[in-house]
């Protein structure tokens, strides 16, 4: 006999085969599941139970060996719990919190700081500016420009003129004496000065925006600074230093992510079953974190044919952990309770594939590893939905010990011969 039939190693190998070969029946009995009757459903369940019951050996233990490590065994709780509908769902932006900033005018991008230029996922204040536009002027445009420069010049010096002289005639004629002159005029002459005053003005408001003399080939107008309208974290970016913008060319997108959108496709007939004002628990997928989502009362169409309802909740997302688009996994709470199995969260035991497992007393003596499928989290236990039956008793402490005790001396090292 080849020494290495009996190595510990091949033990090992052949539970793996073992259990692939049981993982894959039982695919195929869930495969068969639907479109059974309830008489046909609890025998395939049977025989899942029965499947499960056999990918793992009796391990035996003496009394004294179980108190050495601990062991201490319960019967397995069923418990009156809140039922809920577990769904999943995606992560929106909310509405009005997100904004593409626009070019308001052809011309060329200058940043505000060449060495410090803004990157995408910078946090960014409202009306913080973000760039400058060195505004382009066409040649018809550049001559509209110089004409309302010239426009503007004639405009000031008029007012100039006509505001002197009207001062100058409404102070002589106030030395006269009283009612050599008639009040009408007086009134007029004052209307004149506050007109002229008024033009002056509003002529001088425009030459910051018109071009100085003396006119050169490329006439230059005052650079446009672009500030961002709300406050957030910059997600893209369209311009860089130099280029060329024509009106209306999207510069930055800026979204606020402190507040976000859940949107939970959920069946028709499950709706009416969830409580519409009660918070729900949302959870990133391989994360331990758990947010809580409030409901928003906003009524959403939905498209003919549709089989489903999308409902909308509103998540804190002041972590920064959330992002627009992102899968979530849901919980929503019912109007319902029921009994369900628990078990202490101490009882379970996880392998390298990520198969949750307890141990069941068979005996005083022996103990069987039994995979379990679980459900919803409580405080300090754990429901199970598939795996055990109430009547059953389990390990409830020292379960990590019987897992190393039933594969110990089965992983040999490599120079072991």
């Amino acid at each position: 006999m080849d020494k290495n039939e009996n190595h510990p190693s091949n033990h090992l190998t052949q539970r793996i085969i073992l259990r692939t070969i049981v993982a894959i029946l039982l695919s195929v009995v869930s495969l068969t599941h639907s479109g059974c009757s309830s008489q046909e459903e609890s025998e395939l369940e049977a025989e899942q139970e029965e499947l499960l019951s056999e990918s793992s050996a009796l391990l035996t233990l003496s009394p004294q060996a179980q108190k050495m490590i601990g062991v201490k065994v319960a019967p397995i709780e069923k418990k009156l719990l809140p039922s809920a509908i577990r769904s999943n769902g995606w992560v929106l932006t909310k509405p009005g919190k997100e904004a593409v900033i626009k070019a308001p005018s052809a011309g060329y991008f200058i940043p505000l700081d060449e060495e410090a230029a803004l990157e995408i996922g910078t946090q960014i204040a409202s009306e913080q500016p973000l760039g400058k536009l060195k505004v382009f002027l066409s040649p018809q445009e550049e001559a509209q420009m110089v004409l309302a420069k010239e426009e503007a010049d004639i405009l000031i010096n008029q007012s100039r003129v006509t505001l002197r002289l009207a001062e100058q005639q409404l102070e002589r004629l106030k030395k006269t004496p009283e009612g050599t002159v008639a009040g009408t005029r007086l009134m007029e002459l004052e209307e004149t000065v506050e007109r002229a005053k008024v033009a002056y003005r509003e002529s001088q408001d425009k030459l910051p925006y018109l071009p100085k003399e003396p006119y050169g080939a490329n006439l230059e107008l005052k650079e446009v600074v672009i500030e961002s309208p709300q406050t957030g974290r910059i997600i893209s970016q369209e311009a860089v230093l130099g280029q060329f913008v024509t009106q209306g060319d999207p510069l930055w997108t800026v979204v606020d992510w402190s507040t976000m959108w859940v949107k939970i496709p959920l069946f028709v007939d499950d709706v009416f079953k969830i409580l519409p004002e009660e918070e729900i628990e949302v959870t990133l997928p391989g994360l331990p974190t758990t947010f809580a989502a409030r409901p928003v009362n906003v009524t959403q169409s939905t498209e003919p044919g549709r089989r489903t309802i999308d409902l909308l909740y509103e998540i804190d997302n002041t972590s920064g952990l959330l992002r627009a688009g992102q899968p979530v996994e849901v919980r929503l709470p019912t109007q319902q309770a029921t009994e369900q199995l628990t078990v202490p969260r101490s009882a379970i035991v996880w392998d390298g594939f990520g198969n949750a497992w307890v141990y069941v007393r068979v005996n005083e003596k022996s103990f069987r590893r039994q995979q379990v499928e679980l459900g919803d989290l409580t405080d300090e236990s754990v429901v199970v939905t598939r795996g055990l039956k109430e009547e059953q008793q389990i390990v409830t402490v020292g379960a990590e010990a019987l897992y190393g005790e039933e594969f110990k001396g089965q992983i040999s090292l490599e120079d072991d011969d």
